[in-house]
């Protein structure tokens, strides 16, 4: 049976790891709100595999979310999953953070645009329609996307951009905007390790050599003094 474990690490919002197998979700921890990732991560990942039942050893491959989004824990997620994958012996799959926040609106007609915050009031958007992608990953304010989806009728934001700029939306895009209710702000570590599971069932490679972070901005850099 294939099992692949999943991390989120890519946001402030979340932190998340999940198992799945071919009969679906086996176990899933998730914490909310601003979290230490680093601290939390292993102890995240031991304590689903335990609820899972399952052995490192047991694992078919690794997925794991590469961003953009947070710097700190894109860099963070992608290195513990390349570590495991190669202790192990393991394909590992990369799956861009915006791309896991559409993917549970593939089935549904309208475009999808899922919003991660950026600095400088900035996000990061794509479009995405019924999971293929249609314009994007790029780096923007709130203002600047909602100019390059003015063109369609309707179109479906989330994420936690989505979230926090809503008010600029519904102005500037009226009827248009959709909002899922509840409206996600995370994305999911189990839509990650099944994304991971499809692409296993594919055949994909799963090289850890050809696995890297999307950053779309380099990270912010305070200087002292």
């Amino acid at each position: 049976m294939r099992l692949v474990l999943g991390i989120e690490t890519s946001t402030a919002q979340a932190l998340g790891v999940a198992v799945v197998g071919e009969e679906g979700l086996l176990a899933e921890a998730t914490a909310r709100g601003e979290k230490r990732h680093a601290e939390y991560l292993f102890s995240f990942i031991e304590w689903v595999l335990k609820s899972a039942e399952v052995k490192l050893e047991e694992l078919s491959g690794i997925a794991v979310s590469i961003g953009p989004g947070s710097f700190t824990g894109i860099r963070l997620g992608v290195a513990v999953a390349k570590t495991l994958a190669q202790v192990l012996s393991l394909p590992v799959f990369g799956v861009p953070t915006l791309e896991v926040l559409a993917l549970p609106w593939s089935a549904q007609p309208l475009p999808v645009c899922p919003l991660v915050p950026s600095r400088r009031q900035e996000v990061f958007a794509a479009l995405y329609r019924r999971g293929e992608l249609l314009k994007g990953p790029w780096a923007a304010s709130p203002a600047e996307v909602a100019a390059e989806l003015r063109s369609l009728d309707s179109v479906l934001l989330t994420g936690a951009g989505a979230g926090l700029y809503a008010s600029v939306f519904r102005e500037l895009l009226g009827e248009r905007v959709v909002f899922p209710v509840p409206l996600p702000d995370s994305p999911s570590a189990q839509v990650i390790a099944f994304r991971g599971l499809e692409l296993l069932r594919q055949g994909a490679r799963g090289d850890l050599f050809e696995l890297s972070p999307l950053y779309l901005r380099p990270p912010a850099i305070s200087g002292g003094g």
